[in-house]
């Protein structure tokens, strides 16, 4: 890249980072540097690599004037500045953020087996972001879509119950009314994605809704013990799907990479009273 800093200013930026990192484990805690470090990393997120494959992304969120990145977060439309401006004092946001990136990187190359069609073009406007999930609108074509793989599996598509997911798109203001759910999940594969598309009733208008989620594990049982474990973990934590898709599409960009945490120096320990 053109503007790319010469290596001796990397280098010094690299050292005033684990300066910092270093100072904020000794005054603050563990827990902080964390957090720094993930929120740091999700600055990187569509910077990082091609550029031309987040336009879609960028138009969507655009289209989006009443998203919310996170529960309970102001609804309103996600642009560059606001999208850049997530911050380590949100968790909620900054986890919703990743959620959304890991769903929309196998959204925009998985679609429709035997088309050319990707999911994500199917997606008119985003209503909500979790760390587990995206809900947004969609179309009748893609809800036949859907219903026919769930019919009739295949390309890598089987059916998936969709009755527990009734309650996600009744988080979204003003949804009421949902009916007609069905619901498709990819194998492992394809990284245990799972579509739920239903009818439901937004401040009065009747619109198919869609409901994209990555799961740890694709079999009935392994998810079973998921959603148990998930009870007390409070859901899916987003990076893990992270990890799993790192694992499965390592030439993959997720628009963003976590950064592992620097090595703790040599600790000298004292045991008193020990029998010699």
């Amino acid at each position: 890249m053109a503007d790319e800093l010469p290596k001796a200013l990397r280098d010094d930026v690299r050292l005033l980072g684990e300066v910092l990192g270093e100072t904020l484990r000794r005054q603050e805690s563990h827990e902080l540097y964390d957090t720094v470090e993930r929120v740091r990393a999700l600055s990187k997120s569509a910077r990082a690599g091609n550029q031309d494959d987040f336009d879609a992304l960028t138009t969507l969120l655009l289209a989006s004037d009443t998203f919310q990145l996170g529960r309970g977060s102001k609804a309103g439309c996600l642009d560059e500045a606001a999208y850049d401006a997530v911050s380590a004092d949100d968790p909620t946001a900054w986890r919703a953020k990743m959620s959304l990136l890991n769903l929309y990187s196998r959204m925009r190359v998985e679609g429709p087996p035997s088309t050319t069609r990707k999911w994500i073009e199917e997606i008119s406007q985003l209503f909500l972001a979790t760390s587990e999930r995206f809900i947004c609108e969609t179309n009748q074509d893609c809800a036949d879509i859907v219903r026919s793989l769930s019919n009739a599996p295949g390309g890598g598509y089987k059916h998936a119950g969709p009755d527990l997911h009734k309650k996600n798109f009744e988080l979204v203001p003003g949804v009421t009314d949902v009916k007609d759910m069905v619901s498709i999940k990819t194998d492992v594969n394809k990284a245990n994605l799972q579509l739920t598309v239903a009818r439901a009733n937004r401040h009065g208008e009747e619109i198919w809704m869609l409901d994209a989620d990555i799961d740890e594990h694709g079999e009935l049982l392994a998810h079973t013990f998921d959603l148990i474990r998930h009870l007390f973990t409070k859901g899916t934590d987003p990076i893990d799907i992270h990890e799993s898709l790192r694992g499965l599409f390592p030439d993959s960009d997720l628009g963003y990479a976590l950064e592992p945490r620097l090595p703790i120096g040599q600790v000298t320990a004292t045991v008193h009273g020990a029998i010699r």
